[in-house]
This record gives C-alpha cells, sequence and structure tokens, in this order.
C-alpha cells in the first residue's frame, strides 16, 4: 500500500525528529504541528509542510487536521501523537494536564472530525506501570493497579498520571482507530541536549554520577524508537500498546556501562550503591529542601521514580511488529560520541 500522509505533533522535539527522518526514508509525505516559537532548522532539509499552533488549541489542531485531510492527494492518512511535556518538577500539573491530556483529547477529536485513518500515540513506559522487584518484568497487559502495591499510590509523579490518563482516553475511542507505542528511557543525538544527555553529564563531571540509586529502567536507541514507531502505524493492530524498550538495567549497572562508553577502556570508578532505605532518606531531605526552594532537575519525585523498577518485556513489538533494537552499547557509544562533538563530554 501507498505510504500514508502524516502530521505529527511533537515533530521538533527528541523523538519527533528522528521519526521525521525515518519517515521521509520510508516515502511518508509529511505535515507537522509545531509552535512558532519551535527551533525547526535541524529539519529543514526535510519537505515537511509545517502548520504552526500548539496541541493546547483546540483550533489549531483541528486546522491542521483538516489540512492533512485536504491534502493527502488519494493517500490514507495518520497523525502521529508525540507533543508532550515531560516534567518532574513540583507544581507542574497543569501544564501536563493541558499538554498531555487535553493536546490528546483535541488531537483525537481532530483525527475523527476529519477521517483521519489511524492515530499512533506515542506515550511512555510509565503509563504501563512498575515492576515489583529487581528480578521481574511487566508486559502491556500488567495491571496498573501494580503502581499502587508497589507504591502506595496509585500514581508517581504528574507526567504518570497524564500519560496514563491520556492512553485510557486515547484506547477509549470506538470511533478511530488507535495504536500506542511506549518508549522507554531514550538514549541518542538531539536537537538540544536531553534527560538522558544530562545523565551523561552527571556521570562525568558530578558527584552524583558516582551515586547509583536502587532502582532500574529500560534503556533503548532514538533511532530505534523511531522505526518502532513506523512499524507499529504499519503493522499494529488497532487498540494496542507496543513497548519499545530494549535492555533492563539497575542503574549501577547503567553508569557503569555509560562511564564505559565515555572511556572505553578506562577502569571504571567506585558507585556508591545506596539501599532502599537510605535512598528513602534522600529523596525525604529533597522534599524538605524542595518546599523552601523549589528544585529544577534533581526534585523529589524524579529521586523517588529513580527507586522504582521501570523494567519491561518488549516481546509484543519484537514479534507482532518484527522490531529488532540495535545494541545497547552501540547507542551509547554513539550518543557519548555526540555529546563529545557539542561539548559537553571532553575528547577521549
Amino acid at each position: 500500500p501507498e505510504p500514508a500522509a502524516l502530521l505529527v505533533t511533537g515533530a521538533t522535539g527528541f523523538v519527533g525528529g528522528h521519526f521525521l527522518r525515518a519517515a521521509h526514508a520510508a516515502g511518508h509525505p509529511l505535515a507537522a504541528l509545531a509552535r512558532p516559537t519551535s527551533q525547526r532548522t535541524h529539519l529543514g532539509d526535510l519537505p515537511i509542510d509545517w502548520c504552526l499552533g500548539d496541541v493546547t488549541s483546540k483550533d489549531e489542531v483541528d486546522a491542521a487536521a483538516a489540512r492533512l485531510a485536504a491534502t493527502a492527494d488519494g493517500r490514507p492518512t495518520a497523525l502521529v501523537h508525540g507533543a508532550a511535556v515531560i516534567s518532574y518538577k513540583t507544581g507542574s500539573g497543569p501544564l501536563q494536564d493541558a499538554v498531555n491530556l487535553q493536546g490528546t483529547r483535541h488531537v483525537l477529536d481532530a483525527a475523527a472530525r476529519h477521517g483521519i485513518d489511524r492515530v499512533l500515540l506515542v506515550s511512555s513506559v510509565v503509563a504501563v506501570g512498575v515492576a515489583p522487584d529487581a528480578r521481574s518484568t511487566i508486559d502491556e497487559d500488567a495491571p496498573f493497579e501494580l503502581v499502587r502495591e508497589v507504591t502506595g499510590r496509585p500514581y508517581i509523579s504528574d507526567y504518570m498520571r497524564t500519560k496514563r490518563a491520556a492512553e485510557e482516553l486515547a484506547l477509549g475511542r470506538d470511533d478511530l482507530d488507535v495504536v500506542v507505542v511506549n518508549p522507554g528511557a531514550i538514549f541518542g543525538e538531539a536537537p538540544t541536549p536531553s534527560n538522558t544527555a544530562h545523565v551523561f553529564q552527571r556521570v562525568e563531571h558530578s558527584p552524583i554520577g558516582r551515586i547509583a540509586a536502587p532502582g532500574s529502567l529500560s534503556a533503548v536507541g532514538v533511532e530505534d524508537v523511531a522505526v518502532g514507531m513506523l512499524l507499529a502505524l504499519e503493522k499494529g493492530r488497532r487498540g494496542r500498546r507496543y513497548l519499545l524498550t530494549d535492555e533492563n538495567l539497575c542503574l549501577a549497572e547503567l553508569v557503569a556501562r555509560i562511564e564505559a562508553a565515555i572511556r572505553p577502556g578506562a577502569p571504571g570508578r567506585r558507585v556508591l550503591k545506596p539501599g532502599p532505605g537510605a535512598w528513602g532518606a534522600v529523596v525525604a531531605g529533597a522534599r524538605v529542601v524542595d518546599r523552601f526552594r523549589r528544585l529544577e532537575v534533581v526534585t523529589p519525585t524524579a529521586l523517588e521514580l529513580l527507586g522504582l523498577h521501570f523494567r519491561y518485556d518488549s516481546s509484543r513489538a519484537r514479534q507482532e511488529l518484527g522490531w529488532s533494537p540495535r545494541d545497547l552499547d552501540v547507542v551509547l557509544a554513539e550518543t557519548a560520541a555526540w555529546l563529545r562533538r557539542i561539548g559537553w563530554l571532553p575528547s577521549v
């Protein structure tokens, strides 16, 4: 079948830029919704029909979807919704409600109104939940109630709350063909240094990088996420979600792997590994500080999340979509090389 004409939200971001390049290479005509203030120069070589607007504006989203439908020239159409606010700062909930949840509602309504053939929602592993311990993994069908069982609360962070609610909203639409992808912690080159790029810098320069929280995460390369998104568009089953994660790593192992990428062949440095009790004291201390001076990066919520186990089984994406991510050490080496090029890491 002819590649679908695409409208992409979140197009100028970390994942969005890589997805647009992969989609262009696959022959998809491209349109993108972007705020007038968004930096687009890194995508200037791509033939993109830019629709200026914001997902928080129902009318601007609707106009972009109408434009996609009107210019598709008989091709199937798809709306790839990747716009989101990722924040763990105290008080960030209202903005995440507006973008992550209300923005998703605007996208879904516009897609239904203009007869868009398929919607791909770019969600997150946090919307799937958390594993009970460092020996377990969960898949797409795990009960979200596990979050309460593990933490005693229904959600940890407004990001988790809004991304879960947005997924439920999307998958509850009987009038739309919706597919969801759930990427893990994403590494790779970005228009501006991402959250995971900051991890590299802390491992290299900061005492914080010598401390490994007791949690785990699932890591994946950004180019592999872009490929998984394309495969989900093409092969994903309606109403299904697909975890896009590669390796499950305890954070001490991740620090060691990043250090090996930064200094190939050099002996690893000592990493402190506080247990859950000591880590709980760190989180409590951050909460006290945060009451008097709002923390920007190492926030209480971010620290609490680092004590949990985000470990996932991506068999569904591998089996149903034919997704095969690259070796994580290759991804980490590429990330380190990029950070050296932009001066965030010293030359080897």
